[in-house]
């Protein structure tokens, strides 16, 4: 999407304008809203080996960045699920992003039919009756429920935009989801706390029979009124009872929206990530333009330092949580290869401005050099013909424009290759003046490698053994030299 961030959104109510704890000066780096259309969903789940089915409200929020990624929350409450929330339902619905025999309804007000399969049809309808609207036209909301459905590739109506040139990236990233619990035995004064949130976060993290059974590595090990669990995948926030955020509905507003902005930095990276690797593939060509719009999408959603340095805290421990768990991709990895692979494109990019710096230079000097010889060229030739100079254009004009465009022909061949061997020249020895050591390394070659003459002038006079002292019990003299000394 593009334009200003939260520019347009009817469908939305601006409860915040600007990012959570975002600093003042970039407070049009992102913007937050709340979908205003009431959204409910209802499915079935398998509890204590019988079918269950439960019913709850979905507040979906958003944050748009001014790079045109926008992200969804739709976020469910633990205390407006009906039946009351347990461990199954919640591990039933953690995989609502991945499972698509998941079975939920999704009912939208205004839409006469609902939204069914997992999570992704909601996050489809959404955005496409947010880009509808921010297009200015009005959308209807059962063509919106055809156009949500999940197909093979994904969502058929986004690669339609895509190919219409409205949307650059048809793949939706998505962190997955984000668990929020509260215990009473979880109070700061609780000799036991730190062994029930392992019990707890293990439970809901890896089921009764999970297939990877490493217990969930606490983020925060440090912190005494809060556990907080982050995988690729899943997050888990556990603390003790306390009210939650008016305008965010979540327990912990600062780790939510972290991990909001990290989803538009994820985003973000994969999307660009997925271009560059294709075109790299495929050989493609590639514009200057594009590169600098990749290179703008990168910047913007890489800042830290464009949050609160309370939250920029969190963004240093998760980082420095996802480098040390090895079953982790961490994010500053996928950050390094995009830049990467950008740099490549730059360096082809500057490959082919170089070289038509050449044939413009070659062009240049090729066009001088046949107009300060031609009172030469038509001297000699008004000679050979035996016209005089000033006939010669008249007699013979079409003798005179292909002896011209000869001589321009042959000098801009001449002119390039001077070009490009004095190009090739500089760079190589650009590449020599850049390596000091190396001459250095041949001037003080190793005595094994040097010729006798070499050994007879080093042996003179007092060997360096002779000055420190006597070598160490147990070990030989060196050869030549009793110090080392590595740089």
């Amino acid at each position: 999407m593009s334009g200003e961030a939260g520019e347009r959104l009817t469908a939305v109510e601006h409860t915040q304008r600007r990012f959570f704890d975002i600093q003042t000066r970039r407070s049009r780096h992102a913007t937050r809203a709340r979908y205003t259309p009431s959204v409910h969903a209802t499915g079935p789940f398998r509890q204590n080996g019988r079918m269950a089915e439960f019913t709850a409200p979905v507040i979906i929020h958003l944050l748009a960045h001014a790079s045109g990624f926008v992200c969804l929350r739709p976020t469910i409450r633990f205390d407006q699920v009906q039946p009351a929330a347990d461990g199954w339902l919640l591990r039933h619905l953690e995989r609502g992003l991945w499972d698509t025999d998941l079975d939920l309804r999704f009912s939208i007000a205004g839409a006469a039919e609902s939204v069914t399969g997992n999570v992704r049809p909601l996050l489809n309808w959404v955005f496409l009756d947010l880009l509808t609207r921010w297009s200015g036209s009005r959308p209807d909301p059962g063509q919106l429920t055809a156009w949500s459905a999940e197909q093979h590739f994904g969502c058929e109506r986004l690669h339609q935009l895509v190919a219409e040139g409205r949307l650059d990236y048809a793949y939706p990233v998505s962190f997955g989801t984000q668990l929020e619990l509260t215990d009473s035995r979880l109070a700061a004064r609780a000799r036991n706390a730190d062994e029930v949130a392992a019990q707890i976060s293990r439970q809901i993290m890896r089921g009764p029979s999970p297939d990877l059974d490493v217990s969930p590595v606490d983020v925060e090990r440090d912190c005494r009124n809060l556990w907080w669990y982050v995988e690729e995948t899943k997050a888990l926030t556990l603390t003790p009872p306390r009210c939650l955020h008016p305008e965010l509905d979540v327990v912990d507003p600062d780790r939510t929206q972290l991990l909001e902005f990290l989803t538009i930095r994820r985003a973000a990276l994969r999307s660009v990530q997925r271009d560059t690797q294709r075109m790299l593939a495929d050989g493609s060509r590639i514009s200057r333009a594009r590169v600098d719009g990749w290179h703008q999408i990168v910047t913007t959603t890489t800042d830290d330092y464009v949050l609160d340095d309370r939250i920029g805290q969190l963004i240093s421990l998760l980082r420095h949580h996802n480098t040390n768990d090895p079953r982790q991709r961490d994010l500053a990895e996928l950050e390094e290869q995009v830049r990467a692979n950008l740099d490549s494109f730059q360096r082809r990019l500057e490959a082919g401005g170089a070289w038509v710096s050449s044939v413009i230079g070659a062009l240049v000097g090729a066009g001088a050099l046949v107009i300060g010889l031609d009172s030469v060229t038509r001297s000699i030739l008004s000679r050979v013909v035996g016209v005089s100079v000033t006939d010669l254009p008249v007699h013979y004009g079409a003798l005179l424009s292909v002896v011209t465009i000869t001589l321009l022909a042959l000098a801009f061949a001449g002119t390039y290759a001077l070009i490009r061997r004095a190009s090739e020249s500089l760079q190589t020895r650009m590449q020599a003046r850049r390596r000091p050591l190396g001459k250095a390394m041949k001037r003080l070659r190793p005595p094994q490698l040097a010729g006798t003459r070499y050994l007879a002038r080093r042996r003179r006079g007092p060997t360096p053994c002779a000055e420190i002292g006597s070598p160490p019990a147990g070990r030989k003299p060196l050869d030549g030299a009793g110090v080392t000394h590595r740089r």
